[in-house]
């Protein structure tokens, strides 16, 4: 059992707006897309162009049966491709995340003919074509609902499997680039255990987040697990109060270990938003409950470039229609501000991520727009008032690495980068082998155009020989990289 812990209690007062300022918090745009039929959208990542890709379920409209539902927009939201994938009864996606070496990797679940499931991992190219896909088979039924990449190319997914004797237990799976199962760890902790979230760590170990209950108690927990890079484990957490606590996303905080975890609570005041931040060791650094005149549901999570959070999900308020729900909080769990977006009908929000440009977008469902239930989209950022210099030049609205040039080039080079807003830059130079030559830049940049050069040299000021390098600019968790020759 999980014993009471030390919270925070914060009220959240600004259900109806953001804060009243020169940059006010407000929808950008929002856009619907879908069947006649009930569609939802479970996940959403930027990908390299700017674009978005989405997951989710669309239902079809004869056999009723539900497919995995992919769905590429361009920056604007707008409609660029989508594609489903389904057999002769069903599958549904959960998760989404693009590939570093193209291509995109969906966690989902594929129906049986006795309409029970098996989590089910998709791997598919650019333009939505599949390149292969996985059925983990563990137990009678099984739910695949994170999927991240790791270091050596491959995949670890985690999720629930359901075992004989009415007990569902997380699971981790690793599969190589291909989708070739390499090993799995499942573990019996309780009756209704489940992972929301498992990310690689920088030692090669791996975390699995969600939520647990034990044998002498039926109410679950948030829960966290170590293990090391074969899936032995190495420890394992409980975090929340006396009630149920489950937790549905997490994020991992910089590369050292250090994890937030987000969901619903019933512990406190009930129907609350929990976050429970962690060190790298899994022991509790702060524990915040949010709650106002409504109740909250938080369904995910994403690291900002102010070192923060955006938090995103659903909230009732005031017993009516239930809406799209954003929370932006600080590193240390305080409230910054809340917005709320719907149409007189139930939304729902279940994925949030912040963008290059510095703005938030929420995938979900729509019962206001559409059909019967339509994937939702929402961007939300910063509305300037107050600008009144019209000769400002105008600022870039995303991250833009260019390539160098001249390409290729001896005896040096110039990189030209973008960023849409003052943030932290970190510019290096890396060979063919992934080893870092050169540290360009290491510093706060305002918004705008920036240069630097390199003249072929590594960090003690030796000659570096003829040959292709990379260059990497990172932002917070933004991160683009070129290639350069450098020929002598």
């Amino acid at each position: 059992m999980c014993m009471r812990q030390s919270v925070v209690y914060c009220c959240l007062l600004l259900f109806l707006g953001g804060s009243v300022s020169a940059q006010a918090i407000d929808t950008l745009w929002t856009k619907y897309y879908g069947g006649t039929m009930y569609d939802s959208a479970t996940s959403v990542e930027e990908t390299d162009d700017g674009g978005l890709i989405i997951t989710g379920a669309f239902q079809h409209e004869t056999n009723h049966l539900f497919y995995i539902y992919l769905v590429k927009t361009d920056s604007a939201g707008d409609y660029e491709w989508s594609t489903t994938y389904g057999d002769t009864f069903g599958q549904t996606g959960n998760y989404v995340a693009e590939v570093s070496f193209g291509g995109y990797i969906i966690a989902g679940e594929k129906y049986t003919p006795d309409w029970l499931n098996n989590a089910y991992i998709l791997r598919v190219d650019d333009i939505g074509d599949t390149l292969w896909s996985y059925t983990y088979e563990a137990g009678e039924s099984g739910r695949a609902l994170c999927v991240a990449e790791t270091s050596d190319s491959g995949f670890i997914v985690s999720g629930g499997v359901f075992q004989s004797g009415n007990q569902f237990d997380l699971f981790m799976l690793k599969l190589d680039s291909l989708g070739d199962y390499e090993w799995d760890y499942k573990f019996d902790e309780g009756t209704y255990d489940f992972g929301h979230f498992v990310a690689e760590t920088s030692d090669g170990s791996f975390l699995a987040a969600g939520f647990s209950n034990d044998y002498s108690d039926s109410a679950y927990n948030y829960y966290l697990v170590k293990t090391d890079a074969d899936g032995n484990p190495l420890w394992r957490k409980r975090y929340g109060g006396l009630a149920h606590d489950a937790c549905f996303e997490a994020a991992m905080v910089g590369d050292d270990g250090q994890i937030l975890l987000v969901g619903h609570s019933d512990s406190w005041v009930g129907n609350e938003a929990l976050a429970v931040r962690t060190d790298a060791g899994g022991d509790t650094l702060w524990t915040r409950v949010y709650s106002g005149a409504s109740d909250v549901y938080i369904n995910s999570v994403d690291v900002t470039d102010d070192g923060g959070f955006i938090l995103g999900g659903t909230a009732n308020i005031d017993g009516a229609a239930r809406q799209m729900f954003f929370l932006k909080i600080e590193a240390d769990g305080d409230s910054s501000w809340c917005k709320n977006v719907g149409g007189i009908d139930d939304e729902w929000g279940y994925s949030v991520r912040q963008l290059s440009d510095g703005n938030y977008v929420m995938v979900g469902r729509t019962e206001s727009y559409g059909t019967t239930g339509d994937i939702y989209i929402v961007k939300l950022g910063e509305i300037t008032t107050d600008v009144d210099d019209d000769n400002r030049p105008a600022l870039p609205d995303r991250l833009t690495l260019e390539q160098n040039y001249p390409n290729p080039f001896n005896p040096s080079t110039g990189i030209d980068y973008m960023v849409p807003r003052r943030t932290s830059v970190r510019l290096t130079v890396y060979n063919i082998l992934g080893q870092p030559m050169r540290t360009l830049v290491d510093e706060i940049k305002p918004a705008g155009r920036h240069s630097a050069n390199w003249d072929g040299r590594d960090e003690d000021n030796r000659l570096c020989p003829s040959g292709i390098y990379l260059y990497c600019l990172e932002t917070g968790k933004f991160r683009s990289a070129r290639k350069m020759l450098l020929l002598k």
